[in-house]
């Protein structure tokens, strides 16, 4: 399937969706078809992207819903990437800062470290990176320029 013109994109969320449906998920995929000239590299983009959708389907799958879903939007406002990805998640669940996030896995000595390093290309680029949990929805959006940072 091709949802934009950045063949690492295309195969990461053609397998991403793969996996997800696999377990059940309903996966919805909204992407800007250019994703040309950006200074973001093919290597973070794709960093964010699947530690993003690898979170997601992790929370779909632990979210307890009958029809977990998940849906990424990758789009520019202005001269910055915003990739948002929301996901079913517990319904008891409350975020509303990356500060807070800790890993639910059992061996938090490797895991736990997409958040941080998400929030890390972020900040590379001039971004940002918010994450919310509210009535069984959770919301992690990274906003990053497209620009080149000024000399």
């Amino acid at each position: 399937m091709v949802y934009c013109n950045n063949p690492v994109v295309n195969i990461i969320l053609s397998n991403k969706k793969s996996e997800a449906e696999e377990k059940n998920i309903e996966f919805q995929i909204r992407v800007r078809e250019d994703l040309d000239n950006m200074c973001i590299t093919d290597f973070d983009l794709s960093t964010v992207i699947c530690n993003l959708l690898d979170n997601a389907i992790c929370g779909c799958v632990s979210s307890e819903h009958s029809h977990p879903r998940l849906v990424i939007e990758i789009l520019q406002k202005n001269q910055y990437l915003v990739v948002r990805v929301l996901n079913s998640c517990k319904v008891g669940m409350n975020i509303e800062s990356t500060d807070r996030i800790e890993t639910t896995k059992s061996n938090s000595q490797t895991h736990g470290l997409g958040m941080p390093i998400i929030a890390g290309i972020a900040k590379k680029y001039r971004g940002d990176f918010i994450v919310s949990a509210q009535n069984g929805i959770f919301t992690a959006t990274v906003v990053m320029s497209v620009k080149p940072t000024p000399k």
